[in-house]
């Protein structure tokens, strides 16, 4: 009975309350759904990057983020943008942003991409910290490496779809055409980063405002390459930010062009377009490509970067380009030439590591003022040495106290503690500190500055930078190579982390858990209106003599100041503020176009050396027309800091861009080197200007068809032997033998014939001015790894169109009466009645050489073969000479003139 019982009762419960766990589990959802949907969905983000969602490393990523608050209230935080860095660490961007509830707007930066990222993490936050979103992106980085990027700008796009996906530079690069926002063209230089060209046809300038044209300009001075194309538009295409580039106005109308010469011949196309097109030159510029022997594309250098105009426009060419994919091919090596083709072939992460490198090589740098003073310190020790010793032992002996003996001795070891300490307090760092290397270009209207920065601590604490608001602040990363999820990197609490925070009010730079000394680079960036003076004058450099003037209205006294010209180097310095110098007399140097640490130190020397070559590798690294005045500036305090004192040293430099004049009377001076030279045969580097030590090169220069030439010079190195032993490599030893196209075989120069002129250049130039030359090295005990510069060709000419008369018709024998000497004769064409000659130049007029360099030539009476190959034999250099060859070795002075006397070494 009590059994049935038990049973009843275990019944009776089994039927009884339901177990709470459902209830609890409703009541849980109940209280806590709202808020984790509401953390899910509270803030969306959206993000793009670069150019059809395309990256380049080693440049800056524009970015736009989407934000939409799908809240009930005004979200007011910050938006972090995570990307991994070397070493396991992570890099962090913050900007503030604010919301109206239900509502979205967009943000607009700019990041600097490391090699090696391939994603990114976008969190936004509220005031309190919390996270309320985020979107994790994936970067295309690895398909845009081998791209060339095109940005594009027309009414008529579609019509320049032909610059897409064509393989250039021997397959090395791919062309990539992306279309621009005509309506917000980008605000800042860094937003056309991830683009190499930008072209603009079929587009009215008067569109743009000049903030936007301004940022252009900016982009180009720093590296990129602006297309202008004008056509039926005419200068309204150029005008009014381009036009004065044009040398002449442009005469747009109906013309019948070959656009296939140059280009393989197809059967698809074979008479001439009919285009709206006008002849163009521009003002210190080149052509780019001619048709029928008439420039309708000009190219001019501006900073670092390229401006090419074209006489007709790239939309009328839909039809033609589709069908011949070697035009996009054949425009842009013109226009951007080999070297650069080249440079751009490169993989992005292979940049982006040497630039890293190479800022570690500018920031290498101490503060000398706080150099322990060795005397001091070996005075110290000895001292210490001889009150231990000695006199510690005598005095307590003869005062019979041999029991102080050991006191005495620790009292003197913590004296003397105390005084190394003391006299050390000067030579230890006490917090964190800065080095700094700063560039500013001054022009007549504003001021570029540039600063980078190494921030360092001597803790393993916060190191914290507060930075004025005008200033844009970039991290100078190393590069990553993690491959996992971005988001479990960010949680980490003990990496390294470097944070750039964009207040309002101020930038704020922090970094946490480093290591001690280690180096963290950032650039700072800040543009300015220039309101203390600029420097004016004008340099005139034709054919060795040297005029001009330079004034400084700035309130900068400029230390080791010097004038930079392409392969050139004129030696100022000291320029004081308010002062006015005179460029005539003055030696003008012919210096290695690619050595950029020898000719930096030729100028200055220290950390102002290493400042010197960076500028000069980064800003002129290729061929610019223009003349850059260069100066280095005492400053006592950094200008970027926000109510922060901070120890702080470094170099500061300041630049400028003055007119050079190579013209005289209707004859221009310019370096062959304008155009890259088409290798024949042989290992020769355009960037450096240099030829393998022990294999023979072939060159063909084109010296402009549109010109007549009449004279070149071969100038060597103005180097020393002791100098000579400070270059990357050595001058040119050996001998130059130039194609006769007379007689089909090559003439060896002699001591007599580094200057030719008139009849006797004639026979080495083809109808298009192409001039062959051979350069034979004889060095001993050469290996593949040496190589040699070779001699700066410098070209006189004038332009056929200058003569009024009809294109290709030869002046005649009277007038073609040009010489070296005749530039004394008209000396009024220079400023300020200055004559051209100066006091060098008649130097170098004895010694047969223009431009103050120094080399060496010596003649052998031995003949040596050179083979013609399928050009033919060699001949003689000119009519009724002698026909024994001489070897021309530049070794560093010039031993020889024009009229062919000959000069002791």
């Amino acid at each position: 009975m009590r059994e049935k019982r038990t049973e009843g009762k275990r019944r009776v419960r089994g039927k009884g309350l339901p177990s709470p766990l459902p209830f609890l589990s409703l009541l849980f959802l109940f209280l806590f759904l709202p808020s984790f949907l509401s953390f899910a969905d509270e803030i969306e983000l959206n993000v793009t990057y670069g150019y059809q969602n395309t990256a380049k490393a080693g440049r800056f990523l524009p970015l736009k983020i989407g934000i939409r608050n799908s809240g009930s209230e005004t979200f007011s935080g910050m938006i972090h943008i995570y990307m991994a860095e070397s070493g396991r660490s992570i890099c962090e961007y913050q900007y503030p942003s604010a919301v109206e509830a239900e509502s979205d707007t967009e943000l607009s930066m700019a990041v600097a991409l490391s090699s090696g990222v391939n994603q990114l993490l976008v969190t936004a936050t509220n005031q309190e910290g919390r996270l309320v979103g985020s979107r994790r992106v994936g970067l295309d980085v690895a398909s845009s490496d081998a791209e060339l990027i095109i940005g594009v700008l027309s009414e008529q796009e579609d019509k320049l779809s032909y610059l897409n996906s064509v393989s250039i530079n021997d397959g090395l690069l791919r062309t990539r055409e992306v279309a621009l926002d005509q309506e917000k063209l980008p605000s800042s230089e860094t937003e056309l980063d991830q683009l190499d060209v930008l072209l603009l046809s079929d587009f009215p300038l008067s569109r743009m405002n000049e903030t936007e044209v301004e940022v252009i300009n900016r982009w180009v001075e720093r590296g990129g390459v602006l297309i202008l194309g004008t056509g039926a538009r005419g200068e309204d295409a150029v005008s009014p930010y381009y036009r004065e580039l044009l040398r002449e106005p442009l005469s747009p109308r109906e013309r019948s062009i070959d656009m296939q010469e140059g280009l393989e011949r197809s059967s698809a196309q074979e008479e001439p377009l009919r285009l709206v097109a006008s002849p163009v030159s521009l003002r210190s510029g080149r052509e780019g490509i001619l048709y029928g022997g008439v420039s309708y594309l000009s190219v001019v250098s501006r900073g670092a970067g390229l401006i090419a105009v074209s006489g007709y426009d790239f939309c009328d060419l839909q039809r033609f380009a589709t069908e011949e994919s070697g035009y996009v091919n054949q425009l842009f090596t013109k226009i951007l030439g080999e070297s650069r083709l080249n440079a751009l072939s490169v993989s992005a992460s292979e940049r982006s590591l040497n630039r890293y490198w190479s800022m570690e090589a500018l920031m290498n740098q101490s503060d000398l003022s706080k150099r322990p003073n060795a005397g001091l310190y070996l005075l110290l020790l000895l001292t210490y040495l001889l009150i231990l010793g000695p006199l510690i032992y005598y005095y307590v002996k003869l005062r019979d106290a041999i029991r102080l003996y050991r006191p005495l001795i620790s009292i003197t070891a913590v004296f003397f503690s105390f005084v190394i300490w003391a006299v050390g307090v000067g030579t230890r760092f006490n917090g964190s500190f800065l080095s700094y290397a700063r560039i500013r270009d001054i022009s007549r209207s504003s001021v570029d500055e540039t600063d980078y920065i190494n921030l360092r601590s001597p803790y393993e604490k916060m190191r914290e930078l507060r930075v004025k608001t005008e200033y844009f602040v970039y991290p100078i990363l190393k590069g990553s190579d993690y491959t996992g999820d971005i988001t479990e990197l960010r949680d980490e609490t003990e990496l390294a982390r470097t944070a750039i925070r964009y207040g309002r009010d101020r930038t704020e730079i922090s970094i946490r858990n480093e290591a001690p000394f280690s180096p963290k680079y950032f650039e700072l960036d800040n543009k300015f209106p220039n309101s203390g003076g600029f420097f004016g004058g004008e340099v005139n450099l034709f054919d060795g003599s040297l005029g001009g003037s330079i004034t400084n209205g700035t309130d900068y006294t400029l230390y080791d100041a010097a004038v930079l010209l392409y392969g050139k180097l004129i030696l100022i310095g000291k320029l004081e503020k308010g002062e006015k110098i005179s460029l005539r007399g003055r030696e003008t140097e012919t210096v290695p176009v690619g050595d950029y640490e020898w000719i930096a130190s030729r100028i200055t020397g220290g950390s102002r050396r290493a400042l010197l070559s960076y500028y000069l590798s980064n800003s002129l690294s290729g061929f610019f027309s223009n003349a850059r005045l260069i100066g280095f500036v005492r400053e006592e305090e950094v200008s970027f800091l926000e109510r922060q004192k901070l120890e702080s040293f470094g170099s500061s430099m300041v630049t400028a861009a003055l007119p050079l004049n190579t013209s005289f009377g209707n004859y221009d001076h310019y370096s062959a080197l304008s155009r890259d030279p088409e290798v024949k045969s042989g290992d020769y580097e355009r960037a450096s200007n240099t030829i393998s030590a022990i294999q023979p090169a072939k060159l063909a220069y084109h010296l402009g068809e549109e010109e007549q030439v009449w004279g070149i010079s071969f100038e060597a190195l103005s180097v020393s032997e002791k100098g000579e032993e400070r270059l990357n490599e050595k001058p040119f030893r050996g001998s130059i033998s130039l194609y006769n196209y007379r007689t089909g075989g090559y003439d060896p120069l002699r001591s007599g014939s580094l200057k030719l002129q008139g009849e006797e250049l004639s026979p080495y130039l083809s109808e298009e001015n192409v001039l062959v030359v051979l350069y034979s090295p004889k060095e001993e005990n050469g290996s593949l790894l040496m190589r040699q510069y070779l001699p700066m060709i410098t070209v006189v000419a004038k332009e056929k169109s200058s003569k009024g008369k009809s294109e290709g018709e030869k002046e005649s024998g009277a007038e073609a009466s040009y010489s070296a000497e005749s530039v004394s004769e008209e000396s009024t064409s220079l400023p300020e009645g200055e004559s051209a000659e100066s006091s060098s130049a008649s130097e170098n007029e004895e010694r047969g050489e223009g431009g103050g360099g120094e080399s060496a030539a010596s003649e052998e009476g031995e003949s040596t073969e050179h083979a013609g190959g399928e050009e033919g034999e060699s001949g003689s250099l000119s009519e009724g000479a002698e026909s024994e060859e001489a070897e021309l070795f530049f070794e560093g002075s010039l031993a020889s003139s024009p009229g062919g006397e000959e000069g002791g070494a």
